[in-house]
């Protein structure tokens, strides 16, 4: 065997050894891909999770909210200013879901998990209110977005966590 014969040789192992290197370092990205999105969208839900827990360990935010919802003309201004500032601070992680979710970083079906949320909360009469004052505080993409779900939805009565003074 001669030299050249040797070096074609040594290329082709070589070629194949840079191939199989490149298919390794893609699975591995794409592993790390996967794992970081699957950590921001728990991080997400948790978040999501924590406020909902916020009101449940708070009797006085509870009645806040749920009078916020239904007679938001009844809130003295200490209380509107906690409600609005729950809210804002619930719908600023929530705006954060929706760019994730544009960027690709967030799956579909953790979104609607999400989104179903606004048309019933924000679609409150008290939720329209402080929508109608807060939103400026929001990403456009995120202000739009509510906006078009807002004009299909129509006005939420019953809201599926916190009932209607009507009901208890």
């Amino acid at each position: 065997m001669n030299w050249d014969a040797l070096g074609a040789i040594a290329e082709f192992f070589g070629a194949v050894g840079v191939i199989a290197t490149l298919i390794y370092l893609s699975i591995q990205v794409r592993v790390n891909t996967k794992a970081t999105k699957d950590e921001a969208t728990r991080s997400l839900m948790l978040a999501n999770s924590e406020a909902a827990m916020d009101a449940a360990k708070d009797a006085e935010l509870a009645d806040i909210i749920q009078r916020g919802f239904y007679r938001p003309g009844e809130l003295t201004p200490a209380e509107q200013a906690r409600y609005n500032l729950y809210f804002f601070s619930y719908y600023n992680q929530v705006d954060y879901a929706y760019e994730r979710f544009l960027e690709g970083e967030l799956d579909e079906r953790s979104w609607n998990k999400i989104a179903k949320e606004i048309p019933a909360y924000i679609g409150a009469p008290g939720g329209r209110h402080w929508w109608a004052s807060d939103k400026v505080r929001f990403s456009s993409a995120f202000i739009a977005y509510v906006d078009d779900v807002l004009s299909k939805a129509g006005i939420a009565s019953d809201l599926p966590t916190v009932p209607s003074p009507s009901q208890g």
